[in-house]
């Protein structure tokens, strides 16, 4: 049984910690006040492509999931041949969950005291039961955690169900690339049948509902599959090509930026998605296969992107909750921008340090992981919660 290529484990963690670090940034990005008009720069051309196309950074952290968490799971079958669902489903929730009910709890008593009411039922449910990308939550961000807990609640199952199909089979996962061919093409048409029915354009009914974007997860799960089972030939085939990967990468999550005419609806909720996680996949593929330097600079860079979970929950907060204090001082915009970053990593890594870290601690001592401590440790983000 081909094994895991664990050997560049290092300089792997540090790449995809590196990559959580740009998805969050991309995300933070979307969600800052935008430039003024009478701000001048010779920078204003790329933070309005910052601004107005961080929210690929989504795509980026979906395909990052599918690949960390599935990783996980077949780094288990590895080790022992055979999957624990409870274990996993366990251990996703001590992961998950607290964060972010310490966040809806904060929202329901900050808008509760801010306002002098209390959030609407319908979107306290949303919020509560996970149904985000169906049902309108209080922050219009979480509906990419529903779409993140629905894939784990379902990629298990689909495993096993691979097993039972070739029990004895050394490879019992290899007809995942074909289903990951037809996720792809399933959701694509989904994307396109939904977009020409709907009568008013809304991203809430054509962007966040679950069924139209697990293609980008299970494109990761695909990537992990090859990476895990077929190791040598990953390396061989995309060693020599990893720079062209980056590139090739960045320009299909860089259209807004660099395309000369401007992208309509249609192709923004159907083809685009598509467009974007290729383009995340081909840029994860490519970190993958580069040797990043193992040094104080790149730990320390990488180290931002271990904190993505608390950091994508909380910026929000930040932004809604914070920055209207701000208002009145006499800041420029570069420096409200920076004032907004800095505080939403600084209020993520405060809320991973005072939640997550000392629950994962007892989660770890009481349902401890059956993968090889290669497949993926560390702790991530916002979405991407792969730990």
């Amino acid at each position: 049984m081909a094994q895991s290529p664990a050997a560049d484990a290092p300089a792997r963690l540090i790449g995809l910690d590196l990559l959580r670090l740009l998805a969050v940034l991309m995300v933070l990005g979307r969600h800052m006040e935008p430039p003024p008009s009478h701000w001048q720069s010779p920078l204003r051309p790329l933070v309005e492509a910052w601004n107005s196309g961080g929210g690929e950074g989504v795509d980026l952290f979906f395909v990052l999931s599918g690949f960390l968490v599935s990783g996980l799971l077949f780094a288990e079958y590895q080790k022992r041949g055979q999957l624990s669902p409870r274990r996993f489903y366990v251990r996703r929730a001590w992961k998950i969950y607290p964060s972010f009910y310490v966040l809806l709890a904060t929202s329901y008593v900050y808008h509760w005291i801010s306002t002098g009411r209390r959030i609407g039922d319908r979107q306290a449910i949303g919020e509560l039961l996970f149904m985000q990308s169906y049902i309108r939550g209080y922050w219009y961000h979480t509906w990419t955690l529903a779409v993140e807990e629905h894939f784990y609640l379902v990629l298990p199952l689909v495993l096993l169900w691979l097993m039972r199909r070739k029990p004895n089979a050394n490879d019992p996962f290899a007809a995942l690339p074909r289903m990951v061919l037809a996720t792809s093409l399933a959701c694509l048409a989904m994307r396109y049948v939904n977009y020409s029915v709907r009568t008013v354009f809304s991203y809430q009914k054509m962007l966040y509902h679950t069924h139209l974007r697990l293609d980008e997860l299970f494109f990761g799960v695909g990537i992990a599959y090859y990476y895990h089972f077929h190791a040598e030939w990953f390396r061989r085939t995309f060693r020599p090509l990893r720079y062209v990967l980056i590139a090739a990468g960045i320009a299909l999550l860089t259209t807004v930026a660099w395309l000369p005419v401007r992208i309509g609806p249609a192709y923004i909720v159907t083809v685009a998605v598509t467009q974007y996680y290729l383009g995340s996949a081909a840029l994860l593929v490519g970190v993958l296969m580069c040797r990043i330097p193992d040094n104080s600079i790149t730990r320390a860079v990488a180290a931002l992107g271990k904190y993505s979970y608390p950091v994508y929950l909380w910026h929000l907060a930040v932004m809604q909750w914070g920055m209207p204090h701000v208002e009145g001082i006499a800041l420029s915009w570069p420096a409200r921008t920076a004032v907004y970053l800095a505080a939403s990593f600084a209020v993520g890594v405060a809320m991973s340090n005072l939640i997550e870290t000392p629950l994962l601690r007892l989660r770890d001592r009481w349902y401890p992981s059956r993968a090889e401590a290669a497949a993926d440790s560390p702790p991530s983000v916002g979405v991407a919660t792969a730990a």
